[in-house]
């Protein structure tokens, strides 16, 4: 059975706003994609929403990848809920989207990590054979639901193949961060992922090339790969796969970890898509390509 909703239904769930003062904040809905498995996008994903999540801004991660990690990277117990809670509420009444109450079952679902000063709200991804059910317009309507909560961020993790459930959230991405890894097959599977967000109508305003594993010796240059696939990288973040892997059996998110890297490039990466630190923060860099990048194209 797969779930799905008519644009009437869809109509009545964005106006769920639950305060006036929601209908008119902003939300940003930042897609994290990429055409190859294994390119790191659950890691960039997690580690920006947390940036946000610390710096106050109200922030949730829809874990769409069909076998989802966010909920196993960040530790956290969540059996009976995330979104094998929804499909399964969807299953057994497939109009409880209806009802003013779909917004407290969607509440519930979520599962908060604490963070100093905040937290971070998460909607883990179910099994794969429940993930399977999500249909483009649940997707659209769990995201519109999100934003009637008034979350300011909302960082949606998915997975490489292009499914229902990924082009919902195409559809709704303020900002789509496509992460490519240099290698000729995720470059060459990226160039067709182009063809394919062409025939879905996907913006290509909207898209951000974002190098991941990017180091010395690789044979692949980004400017190389970036006219391979016809859009100019706008960050990278280097390789440092020790540290990445050491960090993340711990259970600890690079951000959290300065001095290296890997950490500074999350940090200009957050800053890219929402500014939240200040050029002293970022070490007292100034004039950083993501910065230059960010006040011509960003938002």
């Amino acid at each position: 059975m797969v779930v799905d909703f008519s644009e009437d239904i869809l109509e009545t769930c964005r106006s769920l706003v639950l305060d006036e003062d929601y209908a008119n904040q902003n939300n940003y809905v930042l897609v994290v994609h990429s055409a190859k498995g294994g390119s790191g996008k659950s890691t960039i994903a997690l580690n920006l929403a947390l940036q946000y999540a610390s710096k106050g801004l109200q922030t949730v991660v829809l874990d769409l990848a069909m076998y989802g990690s966010i909920g196993a990277m960040l530790k956290m117990p969540h059996r009976g809920r995330g979104l094998a809670a929804i499909i399964t509420l969807l299953e057994e009444d497939e109009h409880a989207i209806r009802s003013w109450k779909f917004g407290e079952h969607l509440r519930r679902a979520i599962v908060s990590h604490p963070l100093q000063g905040g937290k971070l709200d998460v909607l883990v991804a179910a099994t794969p054979v429940k993930m399977d059910k999500l249909s483009l317009d649940s997707v659209e309507t769990i995201i519109e639901v999100l934003k009637a909560h008034g979350y300011q961020m909302i960082i949606v993790d998915t997975s490489s193949e292009i499914s229902a459930r990924c082009i919902g959230a195409l559809n709704k991405a303020t900002k789509i961060l496509l992460a490519v890894t240099p290698d000729m097959t995720c470059a060459w599977n990226t160039v067709q992922l182009q063809d394919i967000f062409k025939s879905i109508m996907v913006e290509r305003e909207k898209v951000v090339l974002v190098g991941n594993r990017v180091g010395e010796g690789l044979g692949l240059k980004l400017e190389e790969l970036g006219e391979l696939i016809g859009i100019d990288f706008a960050a990278e973040i280097p390789e440092d796969y020790r540290l990445v892997q050491a960090l993340a059996n711990q259970g600890t998110p690079l951000i959290f970890r300065d001095g290296n890297a890997v950490s500074l490039a999350l940090k200009e990466l957050a800053n890219f898509f929402y500014p939240i630190y200040t050029q002293q923060q970022l070490r007292g860099k100034s004039g950083s390509f993501i910065s230059d990048f960010l006040r011509k194209r960003v938002r």
